[in-house]
């Protein structure tokens, strides 16, 4: 409550979840369960996933598997799996990635929404990421259409 009184805006990338798996648990020993905690911000706060690029990858599917998974798959063992997000949450992952960012960047209203009005830039996927399973790994996942602008 104390960070959403002041307005205070998360900057968040996922994927150090993934990449950071070869040597955080070995640096931050006990540690890493404070760490990665994506899903215990503020939930009244604005919350941006990014990917960190170029430092990352850019892919935001990658991005969606690192917040719910901690993981490129649904079936790895993540950095801190206490403090991902459960697929009753899946939604705030994608407001986080999408509404949330644009509000970020004084977008928001325009962009970051499909509503009369907006942009229009999305994609169209042969998943539902909001289902009780998903693919095994995020690449099994495929774009269909890309719209921006609405042009597709």
């Amino acid at each position: 409550a104390l960070m959403s009184r002041f307005n205070v805006i998360y900057s968040t990338q996922p994927t150090h979840a993934v990449s950071d798996g070869d040597w955080a648990k070995a640096r931050l020993g006990e540690r890493i369960n404070q760490a990665y905690t994506y899903s215990a911000y503020d939930k009244s706060s604005h919350q941006c996933f990014g990917t960190d690029f170029p430092v990352e990858r850019i892919e935001p599917l990658r991005t969606f598997y690192a917040a719910c998974f901690g993981s490129e798959t649904n079936e790895s063992k993540p950095l801190n799996a206490g403090q991902l997000f459960p697929p009753f949450m899946r939604m705030d992952v994608l407001r986080h990635m999408t509404t949330d960012v644009a509000y970020a960047q004084f977008e928001d209203g325009w962009r970051g929404v499909l509503a009369p009005g907006s942009l229009a830039d999305f994609v169209v996927l042969d998943t539902d990421l909001l289902a009780k399973k998903l693919p095994k790994r995020w690449q099994d996942i495929k774009v269909l259409r890309t719209v921006i602008r609405g042009q597709w």
